[in-house]
């Protein structure tokens, strides 16, 4: 039997990030696993005539990104204080799916917990994109919330 010890969450806010957050909460609740809530700060996409390595424009946009992300993931945080369940929150940079997929191979996560969309565009999807590369990608069970 699958022992967790440490389970992650992707986190960004969205309702189903959200459910996700509440079904790792019971799953501590039984297992007393360490909770790690993780959110990811895109690269905002620019177009433009400048290069994207000059730093001409994109540095408020990451600042800003950055700034949200935070306020997310200190939502998440409280909402888990209120509830009695200590966690720890992880901020990364990059995409979503490779960042989240790096940091838990790094960190020995046993379980990835994740909703079936989350914030990104193209709704009607069945599974997004980051849901679908890390049940694709990732090394331990990934298990999705609708």
């Amino acid at each position: 039997m699958l022992k967790i010890n440490k389970l992650l969450v992707a986190y960004d806010g969205s309702a189903q990030s959200q459910k996700a957050l509440d079904w790792a909460i019971d799953i501590i609740e039984y297992t007393h696993a360490d909770l790690l809530i993780v959110s990811v700060v895109t690269p905002p996409i620019v177009y433009s005539g400048f290069d994207q390595n000059s730093g001409i424009m994109l540095g408020p946009l990451w600042e800003i990104a950055e700034q949200e992300t935070k306020k997310v993931l200190d939502t998440a945080l409280t909402y888990c204080r209120d509830k009695n369940v200590p966690a720890q929150t992880i901020l990364l940079h990059g995409i979503p799916d490779d960042e989240i997929i790096k940091y838990a191979h790094q960190q020995e996560i046993n379980m990835i917990i994740c909703g079936t969309r989350g914030l990104g565009g193209f709704e009607g999807l069945l599974l997004g994109s980051v849901a679908q590369k890390l049940v694709t990608y990732a090394k331990m069970p990934v298990l999705v919330i609708k």
